[in-house]
């Protein structure tokens, strides 16, 4: 579902290389936060394990 979110992404790339769309810099400086955005939200989380304080040792 992540890889939805990159649609943007190919869609402004394609625009570009194919219909040779001008790319601005706030587009550009758009399409950099949507990649580092997808980025993070692909890396996989650091899970705490619980430990149980009222356990004897």
């Amino acid at each position: 579902a992540t890889l939805t979110l990159a649609e943007p992404l190919g869609a402004t790339l394609l625009g570009v290389w194919v219909l040779h769309e001008h790319l601005t810099v706030a587009s550009a400086i758009g399409l950099v936060v949507l990649a580092l955005g997808l980025v993070v939200l692909s890396l996989p989380t650091a899970r705490k394990e619980k430990t149980d304080v009222s356990a004897p040792a």
